[in-house]
This record gives C-alpha cells, sequence and structure tokens, in this order.
C-alpha cells in the first residue's frame, strides 16, 4: 500500500489501484503522471489514494471513484472476481476511470474493460495523435483536441459506447452508465504526461471533465438535479419531495418535448429553494441546486425566463485575449449596464465551483468597467492552468462566462 500520511476508506477521495502492473517508479515520481493526476483531483477536493493490494479487502463503498491501470504486461491480468466487486461498485453509484493503452498492456485491464462492453488494445495507434473527431458528450465540454502520444484502439459495445475517434475512425475514449455508476475508458495511459503532450491544457481540461462526469460534481442532466437534491441539507421533507416533484415535472415535459413548460416548472423550483434558503435549506446547498439547475438548463438548451426577469438590466463579460495566456497581454473583464452597481459581485471560480478569486464585492464605482487579473487566487498564489468560471452578478441578475488559461 502507497497511501502516505492517507487513510484507506477517506470521505471523498478517489482510490488508484495499481496493483495489476505498474512500475513503482510510475506513480511516485516527481515527474510521473500520477503525480500530475493526484495534483488535480486534490484541486478538486478529492484527494487520491493509491493501492497496489487490490480492490477485494477493501469497503469501495467509501470511495467516489477509482481509477484502474495495468501499463506493464507482465503483471497479472485481473480476475472475473474482481471484475464483479467492480462492476457492482460502479452499479451502486461508483465512478471509474479505465486507462489501458496498446495491445501488449491492454491484456489485464480487459476483464475489467469487458465487463462494461469494451474491449482495448485492438489495435496499436502510433503516435502522435491529436483527436479532434469528439462527439458532444459532456467529458469533452470546452475541449477540442486531445493529445495522445500513442495508445490503442477501443471497440465498444453495450453497454459501452464510443465518443472519440482517431483520423481512421478507430475509437480511443469510450463510456458507459451501468446502474447508477458511470465509466470512461480511454486508450492511452499518456493522456497525463505534460512533458509530452503539447496540448496538455486541453488534455488537463479533458481530464477534469472527465471527474466532473464521473463523480457527478457537475450537473449534466436531470439525473444529475435528482443527486443534488437527495444529498442537499434540506431539513423538511414536505420541502424536499415538493422540490423532486418539481423535478420530475420538468423532466417530464422535457422529454415531451415540451422544453418551454420544462424551464417554467424549473423556475417555480428555484422560486421554492430562494423561499426556503436559510429556513428549510442550508444555504450552501441552496446555492448547489441553483447552481445545477442553471448548468443543466444550458446543456440541455432549457429557457429559464425567471433568470432576470422584470430587471432592466443587460450585463455583458467580455474576455480577452480567451484563451488567455501569462507570456503576453493581460485578461479584461468588462461590465455594461449595471443598474445597482452597490450590489455588484465579479468572482472567479474552478470547474468544481470552488471560489477563486473575488474582484469586485460591492460597489465598483462606476457602471462601466474594466478590471485585470493577475492569475492568482485569494491567497495570492498562481492558479494551475484549465478551465475556469467568471461570474457577474447585478442584483437578482447574473451572467457566467468561461476561460481557459494558459501559462
Amino acid at each position: 500500500m502507497n497511501s502516505g500520511s492517507r487513510h484507506i476508506g477517506r470521505s471523498g477521495s478517489v482510490l488508484i489501484d495499481v496493483s495489476h502492473g505498474v512500475f513503482p517508479l510510475w506513480h511516485n515520481h516527481p515527474d510521473s503522471a500520477f503525480t500530475q493526476l493526484q495534483d488535480l483531483l486534490n484541486e478538486m477536493r478529492y484527494p487520491s489514494i493509491v493501492s497496489d493490494s487490490g480492490v477485494q479487502h477493501l469497503d469501495l463503498s467509501r470511495f467516489n471513484g477509482m481509477i484502474l491501470t495495468a501499463i506493464w504486461a507482465e503483471f497479472f491480468p485481473y480476475t472475473e472476481e474482481e471484475a464483479f466487486i467492480i462492476r457492482d461498485y460502479v452499479e451502486k453509484s461508483g465512478g471509474l476511470l479505465i486507462i489501458s493503452d496498446n495491445p501488449i498492456v491492454a491484456p489485464p485491464i480487459n476483464p475489467i474493460a469487458q465487463i462494461f462492453g469494451t474491449t482495448t488494445g485492438a489495435n496499436t495507434l502510433p503516435g502522435p495523435l491529436f483527436i479532434t473527431n469528439l462527439s458532444d458528450h459532456p467529458i469533452f465540454m470546452e475541449v477540442n483536441v486531445i493529445y495522445f502520444y500513442g495508445g490503442g484502439e477501443l471497440l465498444a459495445s453495450f453497454p459501452s459506447e464510443e465518443v472519440a475517434w482517431d483520423a481512421l475512425d478507430r475509437g480511443v475514449v469510450a463510456v458507459a452508465e451501468v446502474g447508477a455508476g458511470r465509466v470512461v475508458i480511454v486508450g492511452s495511459s499518456q493522456i497525463f504526461d505534460d512533458f509530452a503532450s503539447p496540448s496538455f491544457w486541453e488534455n488537463e481540461t479533458f481530464i477534469r471533465n472527465i471527474f466532473l462526469w464521473i463523480l457527478r460534481i457537475g450537473c449534466f442532466s436531470f439525473d444529475d438535479l435528482e443527486g443534488t437534491l437527495a444529498k442537499a441539507e434540506i431539513d423538511n421533507q414536505g420541502v424536499l419531495r415538493s422540490l423532486q416533484s418539481k423535478a420530475e415535472n420538468a423532466q417530464s415535459q422535457f422529454d415531451l418535448g415540451n422544453i418551454q413548460t420544462s424551464g417554467n416548472i424549473l423556475c417555480a423550483l428555484l422560486h421554492e429553494v430562494d423561499a426556503q434558503e436559510g429556513k428549510h435549506i442550508e444555504p450552501f446547498s441552496a446555492q448547489e441546486i441553483g447552481d445545477c439547475v442553471q448548468s443543466m438548463a444550458e446543456v440541455l438548451e432549457i429557457p429559464l425566463p425567471c433568470l432576470g426577469r422584470n430587471e432592466a438590466v443587460a450585463l455583458l463579460l467580455e474576455i480577452s485575449p480567451n484563451p488567455l495566456s501569462f507570456r503576453g497581454g493581460e485578461l479584461k473583464v468588462t461590465g455594461y449596464s449595471l443598474p445597482t452597481p452597490s450590489n455588484t459581485t465579479l468572482k472567479i471560480y474552478d470547474v468544481t465551483g470552488r471560489l477563486v478569486r473575488t474582484l469586485i464585492e460591492g460597489n465598483p464605482g462606476f457602471e462601466t468597467f474594466s478590471i485585470p487579473w493577475d492569475g492568482r487566487n485569494n491567497g495570492g498564489r498562481e492558479v494551475r492552468t484549465g478551465v475556469y468560471y467568471l461570474r457577474l452578478n447585478s442584483g437578482k441578475s447574473s451572467l457566467t462566462r468561461k476561460l481557459v488559461l494558459l501559462k
């Protein structure tokens, strides 16, 4: 077991199982791929736990997610017993990332991948590969290209489906939803290596999106809204049932193609959340529910007429340049026509929704303003490359824009 000072079973953690074939230095060397991956997970507030003793004797229900890899073929493959343990974990809402590669590397991991319908390492994919044939799946949000140093072809069948392909239409990424859980399978073991990837900033966004999706951190569907409501801190069962009923009705109308009606019902849900915030709903949970509804509505293109209704307000964020690089130029965020400047905030969040930097809070002094950002958080430290969100609030109106930070 290589878990350092952490303890197996910590709530909110991700298990990395290297018991079936990862060269020891690969997951603890300062320049290794796993070191970078662990840093990213820590930023997302999901610390990783590395285990080299397998999964049979662990209480997997204590982990939000799991990463399986078998990079060195001389190690023994996963067994049928382990495959069914992991499938049961996923069915009960676990998130799983399977990392495979070429035909030499693939055999140890295939007993797991195949139980979810995907065979890895069908053919060698010589690199470098710049994968641009991407589906509209949420794991590719704000991603235009994935870089593979090399890899292996994936062949997916139910319950898996291929969602990314190389220039010859060979599958390189597959996803699956099994029970209450989600699985992502990638055909390259080196997607985490920034020293090997001239497009690593997009790879990092891709990796973040994977965990947002498999850990259900972001809201991309009504199922995600249901999960957000289920975990919200609501001390009145009547209020909870009312919100769940509205969510179900909104989904029913959406499935029937009544998009506008679905948006109206979601607005009623938001109004109830506002009315109960601080009473029967904890403020943090109210914020999570509101963010989830707005995120889901944006992804599913559901109009929410209640946002900004009855307010003579025009909000505009201009981000220049975007992507932002600190090798030259500076970020400028401009807001126009703010009717209530004494109640204005401009904040930067990471992809997990964690506050990174507050640029404006209170009265900016004028209705039109421009403000630089030096790429540092509220503590004065430089933040990592990747996707961030700027949120401008004025009165009850808000506007969010995405930006990509490069260094």
